[in-house]
């Protein structure tokens, strides 16, 4: 990475793409193969007192991202950060995941290892496959991924919290349900269950519009069914004709499924 090389890192719940932060030459060539045109990339700094030269932290953001979920925080960067303004070129907010690498105190990118809008790879043949015209180099290990995890995003918007993909925990309701599971719009799409008064969300999954994502979301279901002990009874879903969504959750009812 200090070379302005790309790599692939699998972690826990997927793939990582890494490179160093303050090249940004390197950053735009990641830009232009994931492809990623304007989202800001998620930074990953050593420890708070890195953060901290990054972007400015509130006590509330602290809190998030020393918290067991660790998640990507949504945060008004400094004006001297040492990072490549190619980070984040459309937005005045740096998102920082909140993970401390164990081998450098250089900030790092640190994004989902997949093509834009499709699931994070978790298997390393398969992430040679996906990932080989992006990645110059891949750091694996043995430890197979049951399924992925992207990290859970969160924004605090006057002192009120914000977040997307945070599955860590379930979202109560005011009253029980009969367990219905709902899936979302083919756009940015996740889907949840609902047993009793808990809501569990599922990860992210991204736009429902090529088949490793079509897959990824019939696993998901599948996971979710199987963890949760739950038959739905009620399944909400986008009724629009061309949406992958509506057409598996279709094909679903004409097997009897």
């Amino acid at each position: 990475m200090r070379a302005g090389q790309i790599v692939a890192v699998k972690g826990l719940g997927g793939f990582h793409l890494m490179v160093d932060a303050g090249n940004a030459t390197a950053i735009e060539r990641l830009r232009e193969r994931k492809p990623r045109r304007d989202k800001p990339f998620a930074l990953m700094a050593r420890d708070m007192d890195a953060a901290r030269r990054l972007v400015h932290v509130s006590p509330e953001a602290e809190a998030l991202l020393t918290s067991a979920e660790a998640p990507i925080v949504l945060l008004p960067r400094r004006d001297d950060a040492p990072v490549a303004d190619a980070v984040a070129t459309a937005s005045a907010l740096l998102r920082w995941l909140g993970r401390r690498p164990a081998t450098t105190s250089k900030t790092l990118v640190a994004t989902s290892g997949n093509l834009s809008d499709e699931p994070i790879c978790t298997d390393e043949h398969e992430a040679v496959e996906r990932l080989g015209h992006i990645a110059d180099l891949f750091l694996v290990h043995d430890r197979p991924i049951e399924r992925h995890v992207d990290d859970s995003v969160a924004w605090i918007v006057v002192s009120a919290l914000v977040a997307a993909g945070a599955v860590a925990r379930a979202v109560l309701r005011g009253q029980p349900a009969r367990d219905p599971g709902s899936w979302r719009a083919s756009q940015e799409h996740g889907r949840a269950v609902s047993v009793g008064r808990q809501v569990f969300v599922s990860q992210h999954i991204g736009d429902l519009e090529t088949p490793e994502a079509l897959a990824a979301f019939e696993r998901v279901i599948a996971d979710f069914l199987r963890l949760y002990e739950a038959q739905p009874v009620a399944i909400a879903h986008d009724m629009h004709p061309e949406y992958l969504s509506t057409w598996a959750q279709e094909r679903k009812r004409a097997e009897g499924n």
